[in-house]
């Protein structure tokens, strides 16, 4: 069993991120509402067909880490230098070239029934929320305008409908991706513009992929798991001690200012976290093609690593699966420092967990392998 997130920035918080907390009660009804899609497709099972395929959308992946000009200060919210700059924004003219690679492969596992039914596609695609809806709208951003849009162009009816078609959209390593072309001007657009445009578009791609996919009978099914303890990167006592008092001088009510909200973050993670977790490291195999599961976000190039390595003839990577433990940078990332790396909630894995993630992972697919 896979239990991965999507990710949004327009809807309830499921874990504490920077100054946003998770309502007791809404996770409550989320955990039925997912145990609810369980029984629905236990209930629908049938024989099935299945296969798999792949393709590439290249027009909307950016990695979003910017080397700068000589000269451009960067500094992180604890005042250490840096070395690129997250999110720079578009036609920033200090922006000198991308930090990292991005990957646009498109993988696509299609499942119909004995008669050749469509009963399910499942996407996997290396790509962060894309954003701009409505103010205060709760919206599952451009995964769920995907899923509209394959069962649209497929011309089958979706989940709602009868008989029933799913449409899932698996995000792959995505740390250090996100939709924003900072070389192109960025005109305004109304609500949901945006996600419209990136949906319709992987959704064109994902149907012409869906297309060439030769379907099988029959297919070896497997699973393996290991857990990695892996440590913290604290705050040391000094810096602990720092932060409380740099708190304890503000006026209550929300931070504002980069060095307030991080010093936050280090009296939490001082005070509420463990030294270790434990972090799940799982692979599926489905006939030919290999799922590795990560349990945060990594970064495109461990995606790409682990496709290298992988003995399966198609790989897809899936973050945020069974755990979420922040961002996953690489070593060199650690090095040039910018935001997926700066010490938080959203990001306090040791440096080393990289490397021993994509290692457990390629451990789990060779088993598989056989």
């Amino acid at each position: 069993i896979l239990v991965a997130a999507t990710h949004t920035h327009s809807a309830p918080a499921t874990l504490h991120i920077f100054q946003s907390r998770p309502d007791p009660a809404y996770l409550n009804w989320l955990a039925v509402r997912v145990a609810d899609c369980v029984r629905l497709a236990a209930r629908r099972l049938e024989p099935a067909r299945l296969g798999h395929a792949s393709g590439r959308e290249e027009r909307l992946v950016f990695n979003r880490r910017y080397s700068m000009k000589p000269g451009v200060e960067l500094r992180d919210p604890f005042g250490n230098p840096d070395r690129v700059k997250t999110n720079p924004g578009p036609m920033n003219p200090d922006v000198v070239k991308a930090a990292g690679p991005v990957d646009p492969e498109v993988g696509v596992l299609a499942i119909e029934s004995g008669a050749g039914r469509p009963l399910a596609v499942v996407a996997n695609y290396s790509l962060h929320y894309v954003g701009g809806v409505g103010a205060g709208h709760i919206s599952a951003d451009y995964f769920a305008y995907w899923a509209e849009a394959v069962a649209r162009l497929g011309g089958v009816s979706g989940s709602l409908g009868e008989p029933p078609f799913v449409a899932i959209l698996l995000n792959g390593a995505q740390g250090d991706i996100n939709n924003v072309n900072v070389f192109a001007p960025r005109e305004p657009q109304p609500p949901y513009a945006q996600i419209r445009r990136v949906a319709e578009t992987l959704a064109a791609e994902t149907l012409r992929v869906w297309r060439t996919v030769r379907f099988e009978d029959a297919v070896e099914l497997g699973g393996g798991a290991e857990d990695l303890d892996l440590a913290l990167r604290f705050p040391s006592a000094a810096e602990a001690d720092a932060a409380s008092k740099t708190l304890a001088a503000l006026p209550p009510g929300e931070l504002k200012e980069m060095p307030h909200i991080y010093a936050r973050e280090t009296v939490i993670l001082a005070k509420e976290y463990p030294r270790r977790v434990r972090a799940p490291m799982q692979a599926l195999r489905i006939g030919g093609l290999g799922i590795a599961a990560f349990p945060g976000e990594p970064f495109v190039e461990l995606g790409l690593a682990v496709k290298k390595s992988s003995p399966f003839a198609r790989t897809f990577t899936v973050g945020m699966a069974n755990a979420h433990h922040g961002y996953i940078p690489t070593l060199r990332a650690f090095e040039e420092g910018g935001y997926e790396t700066w010490r938080a909630k959203t990001s306090y894995l040791e440096k080393d967990a990289a490397p021993k993630m994509t290692a457990a992972l390629e451990r789990r697919l060779r088993a598989l392998a056989g």
